[in-house]
């Protein structure tokens, strides 16, 4: 449900993550991203979650962690973090004592100050793409340092990401893995922060969101995503962002920036 005073919301696409500001809305959603929320008023957003309700300027929210985002009166930006993101597993993996935490580190300032000059229209393209990788990797190395990634699973991701109906299965058995689908699932787990097989829907869900406000009908983003049909698709993303698609595709009531529509 969105404010009832809202201007239409606004999205940058950067191919394994996205930027999103609403002046106000109250959402139920179920991500595999992990996602970084930040006011961009005076009041704090609030996430409700099943350990409680969190109430911050600045949050971090961990994948799958199932939340309700009560912000209707609160013009909010929404960073989401792809599970493909270099920095995904910085946040992913971190031994967090919650799933859903205040991002009260100095080192979050930059990252929510560029959210507010997005929100505002004071920073868009090329500018806006690299001060956000900088601010991102600055907090990205004070929360927590995961390690150097198991080729093994960046080869993984690779053939997932080129074709995400791969099975588990046919990637253990490639000659140059030589694993079990037991050693191969948990390797995959372990190093990246979720299962392959949530990996594979991940990239389902980023194909699709490349052909926002392409004016392409529901049908048509879903079989070219890889989903078996457009009532797949739907359910998958009404999880995933507490809306049904028919609110970005092709009706487009979110304005989509032209610079993030091109692949990174």
């Amino acid at each position: 449900m969105q404010s009832p005073h809202a201007a239409p919301a606004r999205i940058r696409l950067m191919g394994d993550s996205f930027l999103y500001t609403s002046p106000g809305i109250v959402s139920r959603a179920c991500r595999h991203a992990v996602s970084l929320i930040f006011s961009a008023g005076h009041e704090p957003v609030e996430v409700q979650w099943h350990e409680g309700c969190t109430r911050s300027r600045s949050l971090i929210v961990g994948p799958f962690v199932s939340r309700v985002l009560n912000a209707l009166e609160v013009p909010f930006v929404l960073l989401d973090l792809e599970p493909s993101h270099p920095n995904f597993r910085h946040f992913a993996l971190a031994p967090a004592s919650a799933s859903v935490q205040a991002l009260d580190l100095p080192e979050a300032r930059p990252l929510h100050q560029l959210a507010l000059d997005f929100r505002d229209g004071a920073l868009a393209g090329r500018a806006l793409d690299a001060r956000l990788r900088h601010s991102l990797q600055v907090l990205a190395d004070a929360w927590f340092d995961p390690g150097p990634i198991d080729q093994r699973v960046t080869d993984m991701m690779r053939s997932i990401d080129s074709r995400a109906c791969t099975s588990l299965e046919a990637l253990a058995q490639a000659q140059s893995l030589s694993l079990s689908l037991t050693q191969a699932s948990r390797l995959f787990s372990a190093q990246v922060g979720i299962p392959s097989r949530a990996y594979a829907v991940a990239a389902k869900v980023r194909a699709a969101s490349r052909y926002m406000g392409s004016g392409r009908s529901l049908t048509e983003v879903a079989l070219a995503a890889g989903f078996a049909d457009s009532a797949h698709f739907a359910k998958v993303w009404l999880r995933s962002y507490g809306a049904p698609p028919s609110r970005y595709f092709p009706a487009q009531r979110t304005a989509v920036d032209a610079w993030g529509l091109r692949s990174h």
